[in-house]
């Protein structure tokens, strides 16, 4: 399944946006907005092109009951962004790596941040995939909501994060 979703940052500079997005503060904050019962936060590598990594823990509380009894009570979710050395001033990317530990569940995509005479958009594109054959679809259906509302969630944090 195809996910397209993004975030809008107006009047944001693309490097206080790419700051933010590499902070681990932020990232914190980013987990417990998006309801993680625990998480952990890693971010290695070069600072031009840093590789963060959040893990969180997540209730199953309102997934559908045949996905709740594939993952029981909670899953484990790690998100990964493999940044890339900025190739211009105005936009920098990102390979989004997700998986559900344990589970046959993952999506790969790319982030886009680019900048413009308004403030800094970030697109996410990318192909969830729910690897369990006869009801991939569906689990994929019940995946795609909570993708879509931590994005939001990140969105809201950084309006926030940025208006400090």
């Amino acid at each position: 399944m195809r996910i397209d979703s993004g975030f809008d940052y107006p009047g944001a500079q693309l490097d206080e946006v790419f700051a933010m997005l590499v902070d681990p503060e932020f990232q914190r904050q980013r987990c417990a907005a998006t309801g993680a019962l625990e998480s952990s936060v890693e971010i290695s590598g070069d600072p031009c092109a840093p590789l963060v990594r959040c893990r969180r823990r997540m209730a199953t509380d309102g997934v559908a009951d045949f996905v709740r009894r594939v993952v029981g009570s909670s899953v484990e979710v790690l998100d990964e962004l493999a940044w890339a050395l900025a190739t211009g001033p105005d936009v920098r990317t990102a390979d989004v790596h997700l998986t559900f530990a344990g589970q046959p569940t993952s999506m790969t995509g790319r982030l886009e941040v680019r900048s413009d005479r308004t403030g800094t958009r970030g697109v996410l594109t990318g192909d969830l995939k729910g690897g369990i054959p006869f009801i991939g679809g569906r689990i994929e259906n019940a995946t795609a909501p909570f993708i879509l509302n931590a994005m939001a969630s990140e969105e809201s944090l950084g309006r926030r994060w940025l208006a400090k």
